[in-house]
């Protein structure tokens, strides 16, 4: 949420250098980490990051994205959006991991997709009665879930299989690497320079260094409820903290006001956010196919 403040303050775009310095921050946390032995990944590897490259485009793409999205949308929207990355992700799954699956499988999901239609009516009613949605924003938004689903599942389809703080590790150092030159060939170094006001500003420089450590935080936070509860209290609690989630973004980031029958439309979606997860919960009992990422 807070990179939807400190990426264009003052109408200034600085979005590359904006991840760049949260995946900088999240390499520092990460190196603490081990060296404190809370957690354990391998050293970084030229081969190995090669091997990643197809992961981590998709992976720099998701940040990028959402951090546009965050830009050009009010903060409900964007996630009532991202929970209909799950949409892409489950026809992804199908048509990569599940082209053998019978009939009666296919029959007893479809819970999941009525879980969906109502996500998808509720997300695009939701945008159509707010009048702050542009089409840029709907773009990026819709970008971010086509990039986020196909991070998911190219982490499917690789070969080499890494930890979880592996992933972050090598996701970070790649990142910077990928999109430091691209920053400088847009311009965006020259810009942050030339804007004396905004370089100097103490507060944005915090800003981005929290939002790293944030972001740090939540893997490792992830990571420790999933190992303490398991993943079936997982999915549940993520379906349910996106209520405060979208009232909380919307009293702290929104300037504008939503009408009543905007809020119908968020609410609908998050409720078929919620029928989703406990669909996918009990199918994924029935059926291997239905191991999707939430």
């Amino acid at each position: 949420p807070l990179s939807s403040d400190t990426g264009n303050d003052d109408h200034i775009n600085v979005n590359m250098i904006l991840v760049i310095s949260q995946a900088l921050i999240t390499i520092i946390c990460v190196r603490f980490c081990k060296y404190m032995r809370l957690v354990d990944y391998p050293s970084f590897s030229v081969k190995t990051a090669h091997k990643w490259t197809a992961v981590n485009i998709w992976f720099c793409l998701m940040l990028y994205t959402g951090t546009c999205a965050l830009q050009l949308n009010s903060l409900p929207m964007v996630i009532i959006y991202r929970n209909l990355t799950n949409l892409l992700v489950t026809i992804g799954d199908y048509a990569l991991f599940a082209a053998d699956s019978s009939r009666e499988r296919v029959i007893e999901s479809w819970g999941i997709f009525i879980a969906f239609f109502i996500m998808l009516i509720g997300a695009i009613l939701a945008s159509y009665s707010d009048e702050s949605t542009s089409t840029w924003g709907m773009f990026w938004m819709i970008s971010n879930g086509i990039a986020t689903a196909a991070y998911i599942l190219s982490m499917k389809l690789q070969t080499v299989k890494l930890s979880k703080f592996g992933m972050v590790y090598y996701n970070h150092i790649m990142l910077i690497l990928w999109l430091f030159p691209l920053s400088i060939w847009k311009g965006e170094w020259t810009i942050l320079i030339k804007s004396p006001d905004l370089l100097h500003k103490l507060e944005y420089w915090l800003t981005m260094a929290f939002n790293g450590m944030i972001g740090f935080g939540l893997n490792f936070a992830s990571l420790q409820c999933v190992a303490a509860t398991g993943p079936t209290t997982y999915a549940i609690v993520g379906s349910f903290n996106k209520i405060p989630m979208v009232l909380l973004g919307y009293v702290w980031f929104e300037a504008t006001s939503y009408s009543i029958v905007t809020w119908v439309w968020i609410s609908l979606s998050l409720w078929g956010g919620f029928l989703y997860s406990y669909k996918k919960i009990t199918f994924r009992r029935k059926s291997p196919i239905a191991e999707i990422s939430s």
